[in-house]
């Protein structure tokens, strides 16, 4: 059992009370199992399965192929066979099938009424339309037979060219059909017209009423990935993330989290349907994947022993390799699976090629050169073979390798960090020297924040400008760059929003840019810009001031980032202990603190006011 985020024994205890006492259930045992892609949910339900031997009672429906909001028909053809016995059903992608759109509408999906009766009470009356339908079918069958008996009387029906195999199997499943498709050829070949109206005839029991299918004793699995979980944790970008920073982020991850994001697809009372056991799955961690890449290595060592008689070992720095080029975290196992059969699967034949001629049960190795950047196959010190790794050149895109380029980004970006800690009293998430984001060669990341209020609004001013003000600190006023141009316009901006949109001035009235728009003072342009001018001068000293103060931290952060690429949580928290300018009482809260400083006047101002 994987560790996972909820009730870690949620499962196990569930299946057991299910499993154990199915007489005692009323209604189905519903479990969410929640997570971003690849990272086992679907695998975890099956392998359940699969070691309980209970595949002949299971159910696996991938409901994403009934995302349309205009069909009428079920979701499930249920196997109504399993009718009043203990059963398996697993509802897969449901995170697909949203009935709130994202500006918050509702969404009316006819296919999923099923579902929703499904998990509330088990007992279903098959969808009327869905049943109406097939009995029209049917119908339609049965004069297709009258008419090739009455066009052809002397020719003798084939019974498989008007039933087949699978038409029986869809009435096994939704009419609870109880004859092999052998039994029903050798008892009605003579007389097809008989099964088609015992067809019929289910067909109006069902809609009259008579027959309800009863899965009170189910054992429900929905599984689905909810990505607006992640804005709850304040993530706005996960494939940005290292494995280890996704997985800490994971990890925090609670039920009342999982609901919040299920409320931005689903209507309240169909996640009340889904029951209180929710199950939320980790990203993986950097051991997990290369775990999981040894594992897999290990399959194509003995795929080769046992086929070819070589001894295939696989070198740590291939490893080292695969998680470089193969892992994104917020995908799970899927790029690094495919990723293992693009560089080692389908070399392996090229391989076997260079051994043919060599004895076998010898031992190879299988290494990876970084000064060639090639996969070598080596037998006895000799290399046989040698491949390059084209989807190293993807990787290289998002580093930095000019040495000027990483001194001017390095010292811009811990100008911003620095700024940010000391303005917003908090750590970043983390800050890095190149990315894999298109045109953006370093990156600051702290968490949302909720509330904009005037002092958010002059701190991202400050925020803004710290990196062209270390880069001029540092560097002269002669020799800071360009990369800063878009650092001023952000800063511009805010100001002119707080000042012209956000009555966050003297006087609390919307000036308008536009002498044609009505909503708006147009007299104060020049007063306008005097202020955003103002406010752009009042930040740049603040932000001079603030780096000052802070050289060593700033410089340390600096070299940090020249020498590893990034800086995550643990490395800001110890730069901050160690080099912070200030007393061990303000270190302490900066690298405790959640949110920004000043969101904390809240309460006390309320409180105050009495």
């Amino acid at each position: 059992m994987p560790s996972l985020v909820g009730s870690e024994m949620c499962i196990r205890d569930r299946i057991k009370t299910w499993f154990l006492l199915p007489e005692a259930m009323k209604r189905p045992t519903v479990i969410g199992l929640w997570g971003t892609t690849g990272v086992g949910k679907t695998s975890l339900v099956n392998r359940y399965v699969e070691l309980l031997g209970l595949g002949s009672i299971f159910m696996e429906e991938d409901i994403g192929k009934y995302s349309s909001t205009e069909s009428d028909r079920s979701i499930f053809q249920i196997n109504s066979k399993l009718s009043g016995e203990q059963c398996i059903f697993l509802v897969d992608e449901i995170h697909t099938t949203r009935t709130i759109s994202e500006n918050a509408s509702e969404i009316d999906r006819p296919s999923l009424r099923d579902l929703w009766t499904l998990l509330d009470s088990g007992r279903l009356n098959r969808s009327r339309g869905v049943m109406e339908d097939g009995r029209l079918s049917v119908v339609e069958r049965l004069n297709v037979v009258k008419i090739s008996q009455r066009d052809n009387p002397d020719e003798d029906l084939k019974f498989s060219n008007f039933y087949s195999l699978y038409d029986h199997n869809y009435y096994v499943s939704s009419l609870g059909l109880e004859l092999e498709y052998e039994e029903a050829e050798e008892k009605y070949k003579n007389n097809i017209l008989e099964l088609y109206e015992l067809l019929i005839e289910k067909y109006n029991d069902i809609l009259m009423g008579k027959m309800v299918f009863d899965y009170s004793k189910s054992l429900i699995f929905i599984t689905g990935n909810l990505d607006e979980i992640f804005q709850f944790s304040q993530v706005s970008d996960p494939d940005s993330f290292s494995a280890d920073e996704l997985n800490s982020i994971c990890q925090a991850i609670t039920v009342s989290d999982i609901k919040q994001a299920l409320s931005r697809r689903f209507r309240a009372e169909q996640i009340a349907r889904m029951g209180n056991s929710h199950v939320f799955f980790p990203s993986l961690s950097e051991k997990s994947f290369r775990a999981l890449i040894k594992v897999e290595l290990e399959k194509y060592s003995k795929y080769v022993d046992e086929k070819f008689k070589f001894s295939m070992t696989f070198d740590e720095s291939i490893i080292d390799l695969l998680y470089t080029i193969g892992v994104v975290p917020s995908q799970g196992c899927r790029s690094i699976l495919s990723t293992l059969s693009a560089v080692i699967s389908s070399r392996i034949p090229e391989w076997i090629l260079s051994l043919k001629l060599k004895e076998n049960h010898q031992k190879v190795l299988v290494s990876f050169d970084h000064k060639t950047e090639e996969i070598l196959l080596r037998l006895k010190g000799n290399t046989l073979s040698k491949n390059d790794v084209p989807e190293l050149e993807v990787i290289k895109d998002g580093v930095i390798t000019d040495k000027n380029e990483r001194y001017i980004i390095s010292i811009h970006e811990a100008g911003h960090a620095v700024a940010g800690i000391v303005s917003y009293g908090m750590l970043p998430q983390r800050v890095l020297l190149g990315t894999s984001i298109p045109g953006v060669k370093g990156l600051v990341q702290f968490p949302e924040f909720k509330i904009f209020n005037k002092l958010m609004g002059e701190s991202l001013i400050r925020y803004a400008l710290a990196g062209r003000v270390a880069e001029r600190m540092v560097f002269g006023d002669e020799h800071f760059t360009s990369g800063a141009s878009s650092d001023l316009f952000r800063a511009t901006q805010t100001a002119s929003s707080m000042i012209t949109e956000l009555g966050m001035q003297e006087l609390s009235v919307v000036t308008a840019i536009d002498p044609g728009n009505p909503n708006g003072v147009t007299s104060r342009k020049e007063e306008d810009d005097l202020l955003k001018i103002e406010m752009i001068k009042d930040a740049e000293e603040w932000a001079l001031t603030c780096l000052k103060e802070q050289k060593i931290l700033l410089m340390k952060m600096s070299k940090h980032l020249l020498k590893n690429d990034r800086l995550n949580a643990e490395d800001l928290k110890g730069l901050v202990l160690e080099h912070y300018n200030g007393s061990d009482k303000e270190k302490k809260k900066i690298i405790s603190r959640k949110e920004p400083i000043f969101y904390e006047s809240y309460a006390k101002k309320f409180k105050n006011a009495g």
